[in-house]
């Protein structure tokens, strides 16, 4: 097939999947997977928050509990743990942590299971737009209904590791990205 024939070709795939082309687009660009500098305008900034520290050094509570059911005091390692129970309780740095790790491991998990997963699921269809005649909405839930969720995922976390390995040679900054671009396929 010569460029003309190409060109052609692309023109009618074009024309023919135009609006789930924008609708793929589009979820992209809100859920930050490609084209998010689109969606700037709709970016609401929120205030930084930071968080003062008071110094105080937790000691190794754990130790003490074991230590104390190693030697056979069970009933001072219940007190140890009641203790331990009230401290986290009552610590302001625990009650600032438990929040922060919790909406770190949701980060984490849209992240790799809706942004991740998207990209490949946007990839396929912009290919099967291509090539097919048809392209059904039904396809969006291509990583359900297949029951790939899990493994697209951890193949996007494993590009993700290795290509921030990469970035601490020289040339892979430059070259690794574009190699691994096509990936998600």
């Amino acid at each position: 097939m010569d460029r003309k024939g190409m060109k052609a070709n692309a023109r009618k795939a074009y024309k023919r999947h135009y609006w789930m082309i924008v609708v793929i687009c589009l979820f992209a660009s809100v859920f930050g997977v490609a084209y998010s500098s689109s969606t700037w305008s709709v970016n609401a900034s929120s205030p930084s928050a930071t968080v003062q520290e008071d110094g105080t050094a937790q000691s190794d509570n754990v130790s003490k509990v074991l230590e104390n059911l190693l030697v056979g005091d069970e009933s001072q390692a219940r007190r140890q743990v009641e203790h331990n129970q009230e401290q986290i309780v009552h610590n302001d740095g625990v009650a600032v942590a438990v929040p922060i790790v919790v909406s770190l491991a949701v980060y984490l998990f849209v992240w790799l299971f809706v942004q991740q997963t998207y990209r490949v699921v946007m990839m396929r269809m912009l290919l099967e737009g291509r090539t097919y005649d048809k392209l059904p909405v039904s396809r969006f839930l291509y990583p359900i209904t297949t029951r790939k969720w899990l493994s697209m995922a951890k193949v996007m976390l494993l590009e993700n590791v290795f290509l921030f390995l990469w970035t601490f040679t020289i040339i892979g900054a430059f070259i690794k990205p574009y190699s691994y671009r096509m990936m998600p396929l």
